[in-house]
């Protein structure tokens, strides 16, 4: 059975890595990586593009993919190592392909000799955002900022609105908040007239919520009856810390590490964190440890580590109450752990044994593709040197 898992895990390994496709990716670049442009009707632009963490003998294609792809040529198609291209954009009359469009330029790399499964067809792209007015009165929420809080203090509200029509607008911009899905309070952030292509800022403050998550929902109306709308979640904190993990299994017969999995729930940093731990059966002291302190981030997760005495413990079922000490607060959680038997520790080796074995099969298969792909470099530098002869 044993056997059959290495086997398993060699082939896993072997596959996984001889399928990449990116073994290289990393090494390559495009710059810009964006570039966001406004439609007019006949309208002409140029974008000139650098490549970059190219080698010298590296043979690359550029090509144009997605909206307005058809209307894109370029001053060179191939070209080898790190080098700089122009694409030319000639935009049509007129088009309906209202909103952001996207159009892709892509660089891909080129092999005389196709080695399937071994880094082939390398691609790295660029986006170039094209906005199309939509006909008449549109907006849209381009975003929707909610500041986090604690009880009893203000919650910000901060939207920005797109004017994406052809005309211009007055948007009356409202924000509704909900708990478990009433509402609870609609929050007025004001009027203001949005020219053609323009984008404003609304803000508004509120106060007073309890602890808790919350759902907001920014509401743009420009038209009467034409709406924009976009949600967000928003949490306000309390003084808390919660326990959401810990060790379950303790080894019998040593002593071990036991870990505890905390979340704050507070919008401000938590100094001096730590746990008391006490272990008891039916009632019956066990053992009794304590943590070292640790600083909580706001709203963050993090561990408490102790190391719990289980020398004389005899296997079975215990219960483990959990303290934690913060802020002149405190909270707490009872939780059941096992103590289990040595023997744990021969199947953990087994599993130590087999991911090592794994990644040195992984680092034999990583060598071997070096070789090859020095190999195939090699080749393509002789095929390249044969074809200027000719």
């Amino acid at each position: 059975m044993e056997i059959k898992r290495v086997v398993l895990l060699i082939f896993c390994a072997v596959f996984l890595i001889l399928n990449s496709k990116n073994i290289y990716a990393s090494s390559l670049g495009l710059t810009p990586a964006i570039i966001d442009q406004n439609f007019e009707p006949n309208g002409k632009f140029l974008a000139s593009f650098n490549v970059l963490g190219a080698s010298e003998n590296q043979d690359l294609s550029v090509f144009a993919e997605g909206d307005f792809a058809e209307y894109v040529t370029f001053d060179k198609t191939n070209f080898t190592g790190g080098n700089t291209f122009t694409a030319y954009i000639d935009l049509p009359a007129q088009t309906t392909k209202y909103g952001k469009n996207k159009l892709y330029i892509k660089v891909k790399e080129v092999f005389d000799i196709d080695v399937q499964g071994i880094g082939t067809k390398l691609e790295i792209g660029a986006l170039i955002i094209i906005r199309v007015p939509y006909p008449g009165k549109y907006a849209e929420i381009r975003s929707l900022e909610i500041t986090t809080t604690n009880e009893n203090e203000s919650v910000i509200f901060i939207s920005k609105v797109e004017n994406m029509g052809s005309q211009d607008i007055t948007a009356n911009v409202s924000v509704d908040i909900f708990s478990e899905e009433q509402l609870i309070e609609s929050i007025f952030l004001g009027s203001k007239e949005i020219l053609f292509r323009g984008t404003k800022s609304f803000a508004g403050a509120t106060k007073g919520y309890k602890a808790g998550v919350y759902n907001a929902t920014a509401i743009v109306d420009y038209k009467g009856d034409v709406k924009a709308e976009k949600e967000k979640q928003f949490k306000v904190g309390s003084l808390f810390v919660d326990i959401i993990n810990w060790t379950s299994e303790i080894i019998q017969g040593k002593i071990s590490e036991f870990e505890i999995e905390i979340e704050s729930k507070w919008n401000n940093d938590i100094e001096n964190v730590y746990a008391g731990v006490n272990i008891s059966k039916k009632g019956s002291f066990s053992d009794f440890f304590k943590t070292p302190s640790i600083k909580l981030g706001r709203w963050e997760t993090s561990k408490l580590t102790g190391f719990v005495n289980a020398e004389n413990l005899e296997p079975g079922k215990y219960e483990a109450n959990i303290t934690l000490f913060y802020e002149g607060a405190i909270s707490g959680k009872i939780v059941n752990v096992e103590v289990v038997k040595g023997e744990l520790n021969a199947t953990i080796m087994k599993y130590v044994v087999f991911a090592v074995i794994g990644v040195l099969v992984i680092l034999i298969v990583i060598i071997v593709i070096i070789v090859l792909l020095l190999k195939i470099n090699k080749l393509k530098k002789i095929n390249k040197s044969k074809r200027i002869k000719k």
